[in-house]
Parts: C-alpha cells; structure tokens; sequence
C-alpha cells in the first residue's frame, strides 16, 4: 500500500517499515527531482510524500499535497491511487479533529471503495484495515467508544489475515488505547502486550508509550519504569518520532513521584520539550498539559495566584501550536481550560467569553460530546453567576475554587484523554424568536407560547433595553444571557442578529439557531425577502413568507 512497483521505492519501503521515516522522507525528496520522470512515476513518488509526510505528523502538509494529486488521479481514471489519497486526507483530518471533513472523505473513500471492489481484482486487505481503523478514530473522536472498539477489532482481524506487522502492532495499540478510554485497564494492559510482542519498530515507541501511561494512571510506577527503560533503548535506535519522545515520558514518570525533586526534573524536562518548536506538535502539546498541571498542583498548595500568570505563556503557545497545526480539539480543550482559570480570578466576564469560543470551536468540527459539556458548563455559570459573584466578598481558598470551577476535573479529561462524560440533556422549551437591526431595532418576533408577552416575568424591559443587551453581553464575543428562568441565545447574520429565547439547557438550542441560520441563508428567496423587509425598515409579515413561517416550525416545534 502507498508504495507503486516504481523504481527506488523499495529502499523507502524499507526505511517506512524500520520507523526511520523522516529519512523515508529525505529518500523520496531526492527522488522527486530525478530528471525525465513520467507523470505516473512523479504523482508515485507524491502519493508516498504525502503518505509518509501522514506518518511524520506533518499532518497539514499530507492533506494539501493528497488533494493535489488526487485530482491528477482522478483524471488518470487510477481509483486505487484515488482512494489511497482520500485515506491519507481523511486520517489526517480525523487526527487533526475536524471530524466533519473527515467523515465527508471516508463517505467518498467508501463509494470508491464499492467501485473498486465491483471492478478491480486485487487484495484490497490492506487498504480495508486503514479504512475501518480511521472510521474507528472517528467515532472515538465523536464518543461512539463502543463502534469504535468494534472497528478498531475489524482492523485487527484484516491486518492479522494478510500478515502485516506494522498494521498488526498499530491495530492492536489502538484496542488498548480504546479500552483505557474506557477506564478498563486490565484489558488495556493485555492489548497493549499482545502489540508489543509483535516488536514492529515503527509502532513500538508507540506501544511502549501506552503500557507506560496506563502503568502510571493505576499507580504502578515499578512497572511503568520497566517500559520506560526499554522505551529509551527503542529510541536511541530509532527516529520515531524524536529523540525527546523518550525524555516527554521519563518526565511523566517523574511528575507521579511525591518526591519534590522528581517533580522539579520533571518540570525542567517539560519546559525544555515545550519550547522547542522543531519537535512534533502532539509532543509540545502533551508536555505544556503536563507542565500546566504541576504549576496547578502547586497553586492548590500555595494559593498564590501569581501562579497563574507562569501558566498563561504556557496556555498561549498551546493555543498558538493547536491553531497552526488546526488541531481542534486542543483548540476547544484549551478555551475551556481558560474559562476555568478566568473563574479562579473571579473573572465571570472573560470565563464566559472563553467558555462561548470553546463550543463554537466544538460544533464546528464535530465534536458533540465535548460541546454538549461546554454548553452544560455554561449553563451552569450562567444559573449560578451570583454565587460567583458573592465570592468576590467572602475569603473562599484557591483549592476551594478549583473544586467549584471544575478546574480538577479539566486537567484530569485533557491528561488522561479518556471518554468524555455528559449528563442527559433534555431539549429545551420554545418560548420567542426575534429578529433584529444590528443596531437593536425589533423586525420579527414570533412566540411559541400563546400566554406569553413581554409584560411578564423579567422579560418586560428586555426590548427597552435592547441596545444595552447587544453591546454588553453580544458585542463581548458571548452568545447568551440569562433572564430570570429564561435564557436569550443570540447569533450574527449580518446584517441582523437572531435571537432565540427558551426555558431550559442550551445545547439543542443553540443547534437549532444555527440550523435555522444556515437554513436561511441556502434559501434565495426567503433571505431575499429578508433583505426586502429590513431594506424598507418593515416588520416581516409571515403571510408575506409562508415558507418562512414552515421554517420556523419544522426547526423549533416539530419534535
């Protein structure tokens, strides 16, 4: 697989398969220069680039070069070399978190693996086993543990058939990975031994990483010790993925020991590994969690807040590496990691703003599960402001806190990275939807029940106060305020701001408004006749728009 009968190829086959891919990497380089290449020998040795720049972790590069050659590839009428791109794509999609696009591209590569299946004969196994392995990623990603167990299971037994080691290990790694997800540690440990028998050095590192971080969450640091030691000897032998690969895990060794010194050489290792931008970026990312999480143990110790200000470099060059790599889930993780500190700082202004900046990034990509938390958390802040605000005046301690913002329980999902839990949601209860000016003027309203108005409850300034509303709580990059026992959503769609007003958890809420958003706009004639109305500084008149007022009801009242 990603290695066509072309000259030279064997020789990067061999360095690949060895863990030595960065000088894969150089090989094939050489050999995209060579002179008088045919196009079917160029767009070989691209596809293996983009296979090997996937495995190196150059994961934005991989997508930009397989979408170039995959159109090349299209027109050649060559649908294995089609489908090899669109897994490349796709992997390092998922890998990246935008689970949306990936799962688009596994929707594609599934077509064409129909086609292929129908017309070709040839042993597909090994392209299968990858296949099933980044739709096991996907529903990983999106907390679906069990499919992905089962997938991961799939691609164990198609890699088994055909014998390859390096699909073997990985496969193997991934079900126990999967199980420590699950907190099922004993099953992790017996996965996790079966890939490491397997000895396949490009995934070996890897392996022993594993056994090290589930040794270490149950407390047997003897045994992690044990794999560290042989996790060093691996790579003093091998390029994968860097020498620091090693010192990142020695470090989290040492940060479980209770002796102060063991915890000092851990922060010096994580401070070296975190500032060093030549490494790999999931490198980088997991030694600034590590490090975050010792200067947090040691503020919950002190209570002195100073603390916070060392963290916040570390925070920021987590951020900046998660946005140029456009690693999304560090990216949402992160702002719910600031929304968190922001409470420690009684900061309830910018917690909310981190906690509004956490979701968006979570619905965009696909991440439901994290962004059915964040909305469960802001709902939560939002209910229980002025409590938080009370604090302000009492002598609370910083432990105490970090207890009632969550702050421990953050840590503990971004360091161990099992499955995320949320409570059930319930959807919420309809009460108005408004559509307004930028500026605050009323164009539309419609209620959802018939005995409510704007005289009742709370709710009977809130026009007279529009103005006020949008530039102290909109024009502050959140999205929702509370009011008594309702709850105002808002959202943009220049050049008005919709506004969905509820009882009730905001999270089918806020997919509903941006359905709703999004339903609008793909509709010509309905935006048109939006734009008509506002144009003429005219309330809309559903009579006007009855597919508009169809609309509303399939999106906020049908069940």
């Amino acid at each position: 697989m990603f290695y066509p009968e072309i000259k030279g190829l064997n020789s990067v086959r061999q360095l690949s398969e060895e863990g030595k891919i960065l000088e894969a990497l150089q090989v094939i380089i050489e050999l995209e220069k060579g002179n008088n290449l045919s196009l079917k020998e160029l767009l070989s040795y691209k596809l293996v680039k983009a296979n090997l720049l996937r495995l190196s972790g150059n994961f934005l590069a991989a997508i930009e070069l397989a979408k170039e050659i995959f159109q090349e590839f299209q027109k050649l009428g060559d649908l294995v070399s089609s489908f090899d791109t669109l897994l490349i794509q796709a992997y390092s999609y998922v890998i990246t978190v935008n689970i949306t696009q990936s799962e688009d591209l596994i929707t594609q590569a599934e077509d064409l693996f129909k086609l292929i299946k129908e017309t070709l004969s040839i042993d597909f196994r090994e392209r299968e086993s990858l296949f099933v392995r980044i739709k096991a990623l996907i529903h990983g990603f999106k907390g679906e543990i069990q499919q992905a167990l089962e997938l991961n299971k799939r691609a164990y037994e198609l890699a088994k058939d055909i014998g390859n080691k390096a699909l073997i290990s990985r496969s193997l790694n991934n079900i126990a990975s999967t199980f420590y997800q699950m907190k099922e540690y004993d099953k992790a440990i017996m996965y996790a031994k079966k890939a490491f028998k397997v000895k396949n050095n490009r995934y070996l590192a890897a392996v022993l990483g594993t056994l090290i971080e589930i040794y270490v969450d149950k407390g047997d640091i003897k045994e992690a010790r044990v794999y560290l030691d042989q996790l060093r000897e691996h790579t003093e032998k091998f390029d994968f993925p860097n020498a620091q690969y090693y010192r990142s895990f020695k470090a989290f060794v040492l940060k479980s020991s209770l002796r102060a010194r063991d915890r000092i050489e851990a922060e010096d290792i994580y401070k070296e590994i975190a500032m060093d931008n030549k490494l790999l970026s999931e490198t980088r990312i997991y030694a600034i969690i590590d490090l975050c999480d010792l200067y947090l143990t040691e503020l919950r110790i002190t209570n002195d807040l100073e603390i916070i200000n060392e963290i916040k470099p570390y925070i920021q060059e987590l951020l900046n590496i998660a946005e140029k790599q456009q690693l999304h889930l560090y990216l949402a993780e992160t702002h719910l990691l600031q929304a968190k500190l922001s409470l420690l700082t009684l900061d309830l202004k910018e917690a909310k703003g981190f906690l509004t900046q956490a979701q968006k990034k979570a619905e965009k990509y696909g991440l439901k599960r994290l962004a059915m938390k964040i909305s469960v958390e802001h709902d939560e802040l939002l209910r229980q402001t002025k409590n938080w605000e009370n604090l302000k005046k009492s002598e609370v301690s910083i432990s105490e806190r970090m207890e009632l913002s969550g702050l421990n329980e953050q840590m503990k999902n971004m360091l161990k990275r099992h499955a995320i839990e949320v409570p059930d949601i319930s959807k919420e209860d309809p009460v108005m939807l408004l559509i307004l000016t930028e500026g605050g003027n009323l164009l539309f309203s419609k209620k959802f029940i018939d005995d409510f108005s704007f005289e009742d409850d709370i709710l009977g300034g809130f026009l007279t106060t529009m103005n006020y509303i949008i530039s102290e709580v909109f024009s502050e990059g959140l999205d929702r305020a509370v009011f008594g026992q309702y709850t105002l959503l808002m959202m943009p769609l220049q050049p008005f701001i919709v506004c969905y007003i509820f009882k009730g958890a905001s999270y089918y809420a806020f997919s509903k408004i941006k359905n709703f958003l999004d339903s609008i706009q793909n509709d010509n004639f309905i935006w048109q006749s939006l734009q008509n109305f506002f144009q003429k500084s005219k309330s809309i008149q559903l009579d006007e728009i009855p597919s508009f007022d169809l609309l509303i009801k399939k999106i906020f009242i049908e069940k």
